[in-house]
């Protein structure tokens, strides 16, 4: 007996955050589990991810339902922004290096 699962459905958004445009994608019901998928994509690293991708699954119960997705975002990304990592990170930016 073999079980088909089609690819999942993700619902979209595009965020502007400091500066970045990240795509935020969504997945309900990931593969008919009991978890929602979440992605974050962007050409540059985040405060989440050095790669600029990251990849969360979500509880039914902690997921943020489709008009918060954004504002969860936001609230992740700017908790994460406090570490010194991501300040030191942004400093380094902002000035550049010669190493």
């Amino acid at each position: 007996m073999s079980i088909e699962r089609s690819e999942p459905h993700y619902d979209s958004w595009m965020l502007q955050w400091d500066g970045l445009e990240i795509k935020v994608r969504m997945s309900r019901n990931w593969l008919n589990g009991r978890y929602d998928h979440l992605e974050l994509r962007c050409a540059e690293p985040l405060p989440v991810t050095s790669t600029g991708y990251r990849s969360m699954f979500l509880p039914f119960a902690a997921a943020p339902r489709d008009e918060e997705v954004l504002s969860f975002v936001t609230e992740w990304l700017d908790h994460a922004a406090e570490a010194p990592q991501w300040q030191k990170h942004k400093d380094a930016s902002r000035q550049g290096s010669l190493f």
